[in-house]
């Protein structure tokens, strides 16, 4: 049996920071007329429009014409993406464990993410990205994680069995799905240190 691991982070709340609500308060600046942030963030975020959109089933124009449409925001394109996706800030920890990561193995990212977010996040954290072999978006993909096909493209990718794959993700339904597959997990919090990554 080989060795050889692949290690897989998740992108928000592991790589890096952010805030859902820190967005529909952007947005909620750009409308026309007073509007409540928390409606803002229950029709972007965890709702099926949001799902759909992180697999790749809705378009960006589309989501963000619905988008403006609800709130009645009539700012330009280039002014609604910031307010959507400026909302990161990276974990210093974790950035600090990415070389040691991708010396045990193949590193991979994988996020639930949306196609505003991900051109993001990608452009402003690019520095850090070079440390990634496979970089693994859900609306690329078409699927989300928990789902088994998310899993199974990331193995296709390094081509390694189940056993050999390591996630480390915020979410405890994320993790259950890994294990699920037959991956090993990690659940992020910031008292996580790099050699309960490297021992899982």
């Amino acid at each position: 049996m080989t060795t050889t691991r692949a290690i897989v982070l998740d992108f928000g709340n592991v790589v890096a920071f952010f805030s859902h609500a820190l967005a529909a308060k952007n947005l909620a600046a750009l409308a026309k007329s007073p509007v409540n942030p928390e409606a803002i963030q229950n029709f972007c975020f965890g709702s099926p429009l949001d799902h759909a959109f992180e697999r790749g089933h809705v378009a960006t124009n589309e989501f963000r014409q619905q988008v403006k449409s609800e709130f009645a925001i009539e700012k330009s394109d280039q002014e609604f993406d910031q307010a959507f996706a400026d909302i990161f800030q990276i974990n210093p920890a974790v950035d600090a464990w990415l070389g040691q990561l991708r010396r045990n193995g193949p590193l991979l990212l994988l996020s639930n993410t949306t196609p505003l977010h991900s051109a993001w996040f990608l452009r402003q954290f690019r520095d850090c990205m070079h440390h990634f072999d496979h970089v693994v978006l859900s609306h690329a993909v078409g699927y989300r994680k928990p789902e088994a096909q998310i899993f199974q493209h990331c193995q296709h990718l390094v081509g390694l069995p189940a056993e050999s794959m390591v996630l480390v993700d915020d979410l405890a339904d994320n993790i259950a799905g890994a294990l699920n597959h037959g991956w090993r997990g990690v659940l992020y919090h910031p008292k996580v240190g790099l050699d309960q990554i490297l021992g899982a």
